[in-house]
């Protein structure tokens, strides 16, 4: 006698998780390696572009808040045409971290003494 689940959707979305889950694998290993040969080739983050898809993986975002920080003008950005694809560089992403940095009490701290 089988064991059958009572959910009967329970093997395809385990069966997507497990497929979710090497796919992120597989990203997470070209943007090691991606990172690797930037380094290696001597490149300043100015020089480094990324796309979209990109920059949501290295700023943990969504496809819609990348649009709604192009739309606001919060992050500097190249497209061709309004149809096109859009590509930033590193250091757009460095830059929208640093303006947005909140110092720690500590670091305020260091300042005030200076």
């Amino acid at each position: 006698m089988g064991f059958t689940p009572i959910d009967p959707d329970f093997e395809n979305r385990k069966k997507q998780a497990e497929t979710k889950a090497v796919r992120d694998e597989i990203i997470q290993e070209i943007i090691s390696e991606l990172y690797k040969k930037f380094l290696s080739a001597h490149l300043t983050p100015s020089q480094i572009i990324i796309d979209d898809e990109m920059l949501q993986q290295i700023l943990m975002i969504s496809k819609r808040k990348t649009s709604l920080l192009r739309e606001k003008r919060i992050i500097s950005y190249s497209q061709e045409n309004p149809n096109a694809k859009v590509y930033y560089t590193l250091q757009d992403a460095i830059d929208y971290i640093n303006n947005h940095r909140i110092e720690s009490f500590h670091s305020q701290k260091k300042k005030n003494k200076k």
